[in-house]
């Protein structure tokens, strides 16, 4: 068995195209966790401005932070350390 995204570090390495239905493999997202709206839609958009395909989740807590982990295990996770409990 072959996972998707190990496929596309292959194709990757290999300066094969990879096909447009594989690229949902190549992209994992970025995770923003804070609890005030306009920090996380601030660094959505420095974030976009960086990469305009680049996958962002938002959280507003800890427990909804848990529940997208879960569910996309994002590459990278931006947490505010001051987010009350």
């Amino acid at each position: 068995k072959v996972w998707g995204k190990d496929l596309v570090v292959f194709l990757k390495e290999r300066n094969i195209p990879v096909l447009e239905k594989l690229r949902e493999f190549d992209i994992r997202p970025v995770l923003v966790v804070d609890d005030e709206e306009y920090v996380r839609k601030m660094i959505h958009r420095i974030l976009k401005k960086i990469d305009s395909e680049l996958k962002i989740e938002e959280a507003q807590d800890g427990f909804e932070a848990g529940q997208k982990m879960s569910r996309t295990a994002p590459a990278l996770i931006i947490l505010d350390i001051g987010l009350l409990a």
